[in-house]
Parts: structure tokens; C-alpha cells; sequence
């Protein structure tokens, strides 16, 4: 799992070179491409695309944190869809996901490709060895949104149901207790 900063600006030229760097890495480890999982980092957001649409989305998310979140989430809420500024936020990433899809060849880890449309994406993996096939996901930021906008079942759902699960058995103890935090924290904010 590489979780983000491939970039230092989020420019298409930034990445190349870190692709080139990822893949000679997984190479020398001797690990398939198939098995490396990125997310993006601040430093992979173009912050000079649609800075307009980033100040005037920073100025109105505390008006309704939940709309937002509902739509980061996936949501198509009628409001979203006649504001096209949301979509032009998104841009800011296209760089890092052009590079992911393209240089990477991994059009899978790409958020358009998941169930939610904006964040996360779940892969099944069939390991040798192994009678189950994992699953990778990255859905703690989902599960963040819906906890944050209040939906807090949900949020739970993907802790214990997804999450959970895999650190388990991948023997991943620490990632395993941060998620039990987070299970913990949310069941306390509810009662």
C-alpha cells in the first residue's frame, strides 16, 4: 500500500519518474504490480486547477457537511448535480489517477471504477497458499464520511463487515487495532 505524496505538486510531470520508482520497487521486493495499492496524498492534488472551485467548496462545506459528504460518498444529490464547481474539485486529482490508470496499469484502483464514484475502491486478491482470497479496500474514509454526516451504522458496517475482516487475516495487528479505536470512538459518539 503506497498512501500518497507520489507527487510533490500534482503535475502530470511529476509522475513518471515516481511510477518508474514504484514499479522498480515492487520489482526488487518481488512483488506483483497487481498487489500494490495506492491512494492519493495532499501533494498529489494540483491545488493551481479549479482554485476557484476549491475556495468557494472551502467556504460552503460548513453550511451542510453532511450534503457533501453524502456526495463524496457517491450521493446524487440534485443540488450537486446542477453545481458543477464539485465536479471541478475533483479535477484537482486527475493527474495522480491519469498516472495510476495509465502509467501504473491500474484503471481498477481508479474512483470512477468504485461503487462509490468519488472515494475508495475494493479489489479481491487470490494469494498462493491462501484458501480465501483477500480483499483490499480502502474504505475508512468512506466510513469516515458517513460517520462525520452522522450515519454511524453504516459507518460500523464497513468497520466491522470490511475492514476488520482483512486485517485479521493478514495477522495486521496494528491496522486491526486502529479500526477497533475507531469501531470503540463511534459506538461511544452514538450513545
Amino acid at each position: 500500500m503506497f498512501t500518497g505524496d507520489l507527487a510533490d505538486w500534482g503535475h502530470p510531470t511529476d509522475y513518471p519518474g515516481a511510477i518508474a520508482f514504484l514499479k522498480e520497487t515492487c520489482e526488487a521486493l518481488g512483488v506483483p504490480i497487481e498487489r500494490l495499492f495506492v491512494v492519493p496524498g495532499n501533494h498529489d492534488i494540483n491545488r493551481k486547477i479549479q482554485p476557484a472551485s476549491w475556495a468557494w467548496m472551502r467556504k460552503n462545506i460548513g453550511s451542510d457537511p453532511r450534503a457533501y459528504s453524502e456526495w463524496l460518498a457517491g450521493g446524487d444529490l440534485p443540488a450537486f448535480r446542477r453545481n458543477r464547481r464539485c465536479e471541478q474539485v475533483l479535477e484537482r486529482q486527475q493527474a495522480f489517477w491519469g498516472a495510476v490508470t495509465a502509467e501504473l496499469g491500474r484503471p481498477e484502483l481508479a474512483p470512477g471504477r468504485s461503487p462509490h464514484g468519488r472515494l475508495g475502491y475494493r479489489q479481491t486478491l487470490n494469494l498462493p497458499g491462501l484458501t480465501q482470497p483477500i480483499h483490499v479496500i480502502a474504505l475508512g474514509k468512506i466510513a469516515d464520511v458517513l460517520a462525520a454526516r452522522g450515519e454511524v451504522d453504516e459507518a460500523l458496517r464497513i468497520r466491522r463487515e470490511e475492514e476488520l475482516p482483512v486485517y485479521e487475516r493478514l495477522g495486521d495487528v496494528r491496522s486491526r487495532a486502529i479500526t477497533l479505536g475507531q469501531i470503540a470512538d463511534a459506538v461511544h459518539r452514538a450513545a
